[in-house]
């Protein structure tokens, strides 16, 4: 797995020619901390800057750290609360060990604008293993509890019983049509229709991961409050989460090509229509059987 460290340049400077980092956060060493701060992807990114690093006119960077590479130097990884006092606040990756060696550092990412430094972490991905992106995913017990496993997205084979948590979103507008996604032709199910939907990564809570889905796929950005579950599903070897959300009739789409190949607002009718002629993705077969007569509902509310 790869995590992600704001720096300051000068900091990365002065790390290249000691051979380690020691910097936890702005203005806080990792031996005043305790351990280094780190993200899991993009928008923790984002958060970190807006709240942090405002009113930073130094340069900044961005270090692509490698886990395995911190582990063969006795550093752990612990996924735990940003918020101290608030156990159930937002995960972060925070690195124990004391300073990193500039060897744990896969890629420096770099930007001149935070919104830049951002758009890096997201195009470096969580990680890049011989050309393909790493995904790791939480595995939840059959309560839905996480249990403090995790598992590769492509590997498998986890026991019965253990379970990753996938999310749905179904985008509306005020005139009851929502928008419907065409799979890329690289993806299984190559230009099936569906809603905008993706596996919650390491440490995201559903609705966290919802909000990330909606804003890769699609470009629409919301906050997890306007989020409206329809509920939750238990399929083969995963957690199914639907919802939907309400957005700007003038909302404008900016897909990820590489996930979507194009995208179309439609009646729930089209909807219905798509999967009895067997266009939708196979799974969205059974998620409609369930939850079609509830969208409607919703959508006409």
């Amino acid at each position: 797995m790869t995590i992600y460290h704001l720096a300051e340049h000068r900091d990365w400077d002065a790390a290249r020619h000691s051979g380690e980092y020691g910097i936890s956060t702005r203005g806080a060493t990792i031996d005043e901390v305790g351990f280094l701060h780190a993200s899991l992807d993009a928008e923790q990114v984002a958060g970190v800057l807006g709240r942090f690093y405002a009113d930073v006119t130094d340069p900044l960077c961005v270090l692509a750290l490698d886990e395995d590479r911190l582990s063969a130097t006795g550093h752990v990884v612990r996924l735990e609360p940003g918020d101290p006092g608030d156990p159930a606040s937002e995960l972060f990756p925070h690195v124990y060990g004391g300073p990193v060696p500039v060897d744990a550092v896969r890629d420096v990412l770099l930007g001149q604008r935070p919104t830049d430094l951002v758009a890096a972490v997201r195009s470096h991905g969580a990680a890049v293993v011989q050309g393909e992106v790493e995904e790791w995913w939480d595995l939840l017990d059959a309560e839905g509890n996480t249990t403090g496993e995790r598992v590769r997205r492509g590997d498998g084979g986890w026991e019965d019983g253990r379970y990753h948590l996938v999310v749905g979103v179904c985008p509306v507008r005020a005139d009851g049509r929502v928008l419907v996604s065409q799979r890329a032709t690289t993806k299984d199910w190559p230009l099936s229709w569906e809603f905008a939907a993706g596996s919650a990564l390491l440490g995201e809570r559903s609705e966290e991961a919802a909000v990330r889905e909606l804003i890769e796929e699609v470009g629409f950005r919301v906050g997890k409050d306007e989020l409206d579950l329809l509920g939750r599903r238990t399929e083969s070897n995963a957690f199914f989460d639907f919802y939907l959300v309400r957005v700007p009739s003038d909302a404008t789409v900016s897909l990820d090509p590489a996930e979507v190949a194009t995208t179309r607002w439609v009646d729930l009718d089209e909807v219905e229509r798509l999967w009895r002629a067997g266009d939708l993705a196979d799974p969205w077969g059974d998620r409609l059987e369930v939850w079609l007569d509830e969208l409607r509902r919703r959508v006409r509310a």
